[in-house]
């Protein structure tokens, strides 16, 4: 009877670590699926900052080759105001 008992944990423990190296082989599967998805996002999301910098860049070129209109200066100043703020009357 204690033979029995014992060959019947054997079997069962035998079982039970076939079942866990199974288990075990899908963890490893799925984790390195999980890898390869993780890396083709980041793969993704690095492509489009790169077009982003790149169109980015691109836009401050060409604003930067634009020159800012300059305002004609006067050949001649104004005279300068009084301390009442009105322009003295030339004699």
């Amino acid at each position: 009877m204690r033979r029995d008992v014992y060959i019947l944990c054997l079997i069962g423990l035998f079982c039970l670590s076939g079942h866990a190296q199974s288990d075990r082989e899908i963890f490893e599967q799925m984790r390195k699926e999980m890898r390869a998805e993780f890396a083709e996002y980041q793969k993704q999301n690095e492509r489009e900052y790169a077009r982003y910098l790149r169109q980015t860049w691109q836009e401050y070129r060409l604003e930067k080759g634009i020159e800012p209109f300059e305002r004609p200066k006067p050949n001649n100043l104004p005279p300068p105001l009084h301390r009442n703020g009105l322009r003295r009357q030339a004699n």
